[in-house]
């Protein structure tokens, strides 16, 4: 089955630049995500009071999972914070990718697959929670986001997916799908007095790559080294009832 486009889930909301539903991609099996119950963004900071009128009407979220760093969260700001009935959850995954000699000495990755590697390794634990978070009763529905909702969103999202059984080839479309909305990012975290100190605004081109190979290789490698998304996840102690649940409260029959 052939699941939407990226660019039919896409959302228009005011002040985010790279946020869309899940809900269209669909499984090897015949089934479908749900609508309206998980969307990827961008960092919601960005939200006018248009948008942020927009995402709670449209989209009415229970949840947001916040994946910045604390510090990331204290400098930058968060979004719907004063949003009645909103649950916050900053669940901080660290960023790994190399942007100085530095951090290149220092073990961490200089390309994307590498540091998504470093993901699963180093912040499992976060990322674990994330998807636990999201299978827990009225967690629904949910806005997932970091900085550019590319890396560590893009993580957490292929991991989500793979659970539901969604088809690889449609894992890897969505992730790619944010190259088209880098430049509005690239130009926003250039303009930031954080990440012009903390060096990603001068970071190099690769880090702002969302390549389908690099997705693709990405799942592949955990078929490698695991066995599968699931495997994994439920050998690092993510229930498997919150498995059941997160297909449950997902996905529905294709028509």
């Amino acid at each position: 089955m052939n699941g939407e486009t990226a660019a039919v889930r896409a959302l228009e909301v005011d002040g985010l630049l790279n946020v869309r539903d899940l809900g269209g991609l669909t499984t090897a099996d015949g089934r479908r995500v749900r609508r309206g119950r998980v969307v990827r963004s961008d960092n919601l900071r960005g939200l006018t009071d248009d948008g942020a009128v927009t995402l709670v009407r449209n989209v009415a979220p229970r949840l947001v999972v916040d994946l910045r760093t604390a510090e990331e969260c204290a400098r930058e700001g968060r979004g719907l914070a004063s949003v009645e009935h909103v649950r916050y959850a900053n669940l901080p995954v660290q960023p790994k990718a190399a942007l100085n000699p530095e951090q290149v000495a220092a073990g961490l990755a200089t390309n994307l697959f590498d540091d998504y590697v470093l993901q699963i390794r180093d912040n499992g634990p976060q990322l674990l929670a994330a998807l636990d978070l999201l299978a827990a009763e009225g967690s629904l529905p949910a806005v997932v986001h970091c900085t550019a909702g590319k890396d560590r969103t893009g993580v957490l999202v292929a991991l989500l997916l793979d659970l539901l059984g969604v088809e690889r080839e449609q894992i890897v479309a969505d992730y790619a799908a944010t190259t088209d909305n880098m430049p509005g990012i690239l130009a926003r975290i250039r303009s930031s007095p954080f990440f012009r100190g903390n060096g990603l605004a001068a970071a190099p081109a690769w880090i702002f790559g969302s390549e389908p190979t690099t997705k693709r290789g990405f799942l592949s490698w955990l078929d490698r080294e695991f066995g599968g998304t699931e495997r994994w996840a439920t050998a690092e102690g993510l229930p498997r009832a919150a498995v059941a649940r997160l297909r449950a409260e997902l996905l529905e029959p294709a028509a």
